[in-house]
């Protein structure tokens, strides 16, 4: 008998951490800034030697706090990188150039 009710211990006990754990998921979910882009990528096609190009990328922040943009780094000594603005309120929108 003791057995049989250990067992339904550990099964409640589980079903209690398993609700806990579900439950806790929303509250920190939506803390801090959260940042979205509009395209993650821009495909100019074939590009001849010489040619400049440019693209903006538009992004938001759909957090609840602001987001600080501290640097932008590009992955090629060939491009350049331009911030509208480093500090982004929750909701507003900034570019990379």
């Amino acid at each position: 008998m003791s057995r049989l009710l250990s067992e339904k211990s550990r099964i409640s006990l589980v079903l209690i951490l398993a609700c806990l754990l579900l439950s806790a998921g929303p509250i920190f979910a939506g803390k801090g800034p959260k940042l979205k882009f509009r395209e993650e990528s821009k495909d100019f096609g074939k590009v001849k030697q010489g040619e400049v190009l440019t693209h903006v990328f538009v992004f938001k922040n759909e957090g609840d706090e602001t987001l600080v943009i501290k640097r932008v780094k590009t992955s090629c000594g060939c491009t350049a990188a331009l911030l509208s603005k480093k500090e982004i309120a929750p909701g507003a929108e900034g570019e990379i150039k």
